[in-house]
């Protein structure tokens, strides 16, 4: 993640439609603390992991200092796990490899013993998140705009009947991730095809103006899509549109961006399902105007 000010520190925490979400006041000045919780919880056996930062000023990225010695727990319907804190990334709050999230689920994460203040004022926060299912996505294929230098990419699948979705997509470059802001992820609900067949829609774009986004021949190019909530979509579209709002020099920050972790903390705890697909790129066998498909 790059280190970016406050709202592109919160890497895409994304709660749920049964999150109670409340509106957090981000016109911080010098004085005020706040808890920062980068979470995450998806459906693949992985690594997940929950980060904790604070914050004094809105202004100042190198104000931020990492939580050490919290109590980070993640539980369900079944079961409760502790994470680990990292031995290399205090701060930072680790599952097992082999952890995963089950559609359906809703997951509550408690983060206790927190004392921003090093006073003995303990405090404890906590946010709750459903795991939604994901459409398969089926296949991609690339577009490339000439006059502009970057590839378009189109996703092919098939939306559920009878349920309201909503997606985010990220891109990976030979499994690395490069859209790795908020700023990046791209987002779309289901409401021009619910339930219907999706016949290439383009959902991220790769620009070859971006060193790490350039693209050569044998480099495998995958899309992951990810089924996330109301609460997920409305916040990181806001927190988007916070980042692109032409604001006036001294107009100070955004007012209030909703998040569903409590006790006044910033940020979301994100579960959602990913669906993946890849391409090899070979522009050698690219159709008229570098469209490809595999």
């Amino acid at each position: 993640m790059k280190n970016l000010k406050l709202l592109l520190k919160i890497y895409l925490l994304i709660g749920s439609f049964y999150a109670c979400t409340e509106q957090i006041d981000m016109q911080l000045n010098s004085t005020s603390k706040k808890l920062i919780v980068e979470g995450e919880l998806s459906n693949e056996p992985r690594v997940h992991s929950v980060k904790l930062s604070c914050s004094t000023d809105y202004y100042n990225s190198q104000s931020e200092e990492v939580v050490s010695g919290a109590l980070v727990r993640i539980s369900d319907e079944k079961d409760t796990i502790q994470l680990n804190e990292s031995a290399t990334k205090k701060g930072t709050y680790l599952t097992s490899s082999d952890y995963h999230g089950v559609p359906g689920h809703t997951y509550h994460l408690t983060i206790s013993k927190v004392d921003l203040n090093h006073d003995g004022n303990i405090r404890s926060y906590e946010a709750t998140s459903k795991l939604n299912p994901v459409a398969t996505l089926d296949w991609i294929s690339l577009e490339y705009e000439k006059s502009d230098d970057y590839y378009r990419i189109f996703m092919y699948g098939q939306d559920p009947k009878d349920t309201k979705d909503y997606y985010a997509f990220r891109v990976y470059l030979n499994n690395k991730l490069v859209t790795d802001t908020i700023s990046e992820i791209t987002l779309t609900d289901d409401r021009f095809f619910n339930g219907e067949k999706i016949e290439g829609l383009n959902v991220q774009n790769l620009y070859q103006g971006k060193k790490d986004e350039v693209i050569k021949n044998g480099d495998m190019i995958t899309l992951e899509m990810m089924g996330i909530t109301q609460d997920g979509y409305n916040y990181i579209r806001d927190v988007k549109s916070s980042i692109n709002k032409s604001t006036p020099l001294f107009g100070g920050p955004p007012a209030t961006v909703a998040g569903n972790i409590s006790n006044g903390a910033i940020g979301f705890f994100l579960t959602y399902s990913s669906s993946k697909a890849s391409l090899i790129f070979d522009k050698a066998n690219a159709l008229y105007d570098g469209y490809y498909t595999p």
